[in-house]
Order: structure tokens, then sequence, then C-alpha cells
């Protein structure tokens, strides 16, 4: 089964998941920092509208009863600094992320 993840550039990211598996919130957000270098600790998913705090990084996306047609979205949690991005470090107008 394959789950598409829009991130807030607007890419989708597709991530095959078998149904029995034991994917878990926090293995997603492994994968998407193999792919896109987003560090885990700024990534909050949101399943079909509905925002996942990290306590729920263990649980697995079985459980949430995810399929092809859920709308998974990662959003980003910034600490909002003034001089810097959160993602890459940089600040003015240095930052590639696409974001600032």
């Amino acid at each position: 089964m394959i789950i598409k993840c829009l991130l807030p550039t607007d890419k989708i990211l597709e991530f095959d998941m078998d149904e029995k598996s034991n994917t878990s919130i926090y293995n997603l957000k492994g994968f998407i920092y193999e792919k896109e270098k987003i560090p885990i600790g700024i990534q909050i998913v949101e399943l079909d509208f509905k925002k996942l705090s990290s306590k729920h990084d263990k649980i697995k996306l079985k459980k949430f009863k995810v399929n092809e047609t859920t709308k998974v979205r990662i959003l980003y949690d910034l600490d909002g600094s003034c001089c810097e991005c959160d993602l890459c470090g940089l600040g003015g107008g240095e930052c590639m992320c696409q974001i600032l």
C-alpha cells in the first residue's frame, strides 16, 4: 500500500507500507528525514486533518487505520527564531528551505 505524504513545500513523498507491517509514526518521520533531511523533532504528522503530538510517535499506522485514501500531511513545528531557519540554520536571504 502506498501512502502519500504532503510536505509544506507542496512536494509529495510516497511511502510504501505493507498492511501487516509494524510501521509507527516515528518510522514515518524517519523516512521523511532520510528523504528530505527534515529533523524528526520538528515534524508534526497530520492524519485526515488531525494533528498528532509526539506522544503518538510509538503508535503504529495501522492503529490509526491509515490506508491509501488517508490524507497524510507533514507540518513543521518551528521555534520562530528571528535570525535563522530552524531547518537549515541559515538566515537572511540564504535560506534554501522554501518556507521562509
